[in-house]
C-alpha cells in the first residue's frame, strides 16, 4: 500500500511490534552481535507530536542532554506489515532547547508534564498546525545485528504519558523492531523489493518468539494505549 509522496530522499524498511514475546526471545536476542560494539542499554525519552489524520508523517523529539527532531515520512506498507520510511530535513531546533532544558531539570517531579507540555506544544505548533497532542515514551533499548543486511532493536517501555494521562496498561511492555540497513529510492520497485526480502529474512529468523504479536508502529501503539483520538497514520 502506497502512503506518502516520495520527495527525492532515500528510505529504509522497518517492521515493528509491541507486546510480550516468548521468554526465549531474550536469549536469542543476546546471541546476535551488538549493532554498535561496546554500546550498553540506552535510556531514552521520546516526545511524539500527534498529527491529525490523514498524515504520512511521524514527528519525534528525542529529549535528554541534547535535543534531536526526527521527521519521518511513510511511503509504503507491505502486506506483511513492514513499512518504508524516509527521513525529511528538520527545521532549526531552537524551541526544542527549551523543551530539553525543562525536561532535564524536572527529575522525578510528578508534575513535570504540566510544565513540559506547554513548551512541547509551542514547539510542535511551530512545525505543524495539525498538531492535536503530545505523547511521551520512556524506554530502555538496545540494537543488535541480524545477518548482513538488518538489525533488531529490543526496547522495554517503562512509561507512556499522552496529554498528561499516564497509560497504565503499557508499563514494561516490549517493542521489537527490525530495520534494513539498505537505503532505497522509494520510486524504484527493484530496490524496494530487494531490501524488503532481506528484512523479511531477519523477521522470520525470530518469528517463532513473536507469537501473535502483530505489526504496529509507535503512533498506532500510542493510539491503542490512550483514549480515542484522531492521530496520524505513521
Amino acid at each position: 500500500m502506497a502512503v506518502g509522496t516520495p520527495s527525492g530522499q532515500l528510505a529504509r524498511w522497518e517492521w515493528r511490534t509491541f507486546g510480550v514475546p516468548d521468554r526465549r526471545f531474550f536469549g536469542a536476542f543476546r546471541q546476535f552481535p551488538l549493532r554498535f560494539p561496546g554500546a550498553g542499554i540506552a535510556s531514552e525519552n521520546d516526545l511524539y507530536i500527534l498529527i491529525r489524520k490523514p498524515s504520512p508523517l511521524c514527528l519525534k523529539v528525542r529529549l535528554g542532554h541534547s535535543v534531536g527532531l526526527k521527521i519521518k515520512r511513510l511511503f509504503q506498507r507491505s502486506r506483511t506489515g513492514a513499512e518504508l520510511w524516509g527521513v525529511e530535513p528538520a527545521p532549526q531546533m531552537l524551541p526544542g532547547d527549551a523543551v530539553s532544558s525543562a525536561h532535564a531539570s524536572l527529575g522525578g517531579d510528578s508534575e513535570w508534564w504540566h510544565r513540559l507540555a506547554p513548551l512541547g506544544l509551542s514547539f510542535a505548533r511551530s512545525i505543524t498546525t495539525e498538531c492535536v497532542g503530545l505523547a511521551l515514551v520512556r524506554k530502555h533499548r538496545q540494537t543488535r545485528c541480524v545477518g548482513e543486511y538488518a538489525s533488531v532493536e529490543y526496547a522495554r517501555i517503562t512509561e507512556v504519558v499522552v496529554d498528561g494521562r499516564r497509560a497504565e496498561d503499557c508499563a514494561n511492555i516490549t517493542s521489537i523492531a527490525f530495520e534494513s540497513y539498505r537505503e532505497v529510492d522509494p520510486l524504484s520497485r527493484e530496490q524496494r523489493e530487494a531490501a524488503l526480502r532481506e528484512l523479511s529474512i531477519a523477521v522470520d529468523s525470530l518469528a517463532w518468539a513473536l507469537g501473535s504479536m502483530r505489526p504496529m508502529n509507535y503512533l498506532e501503539a500510542i493510539e491503542s494505549w490512550s483514549a480515542p483520538r484522531v492521530v496520524g497514520t505513521a
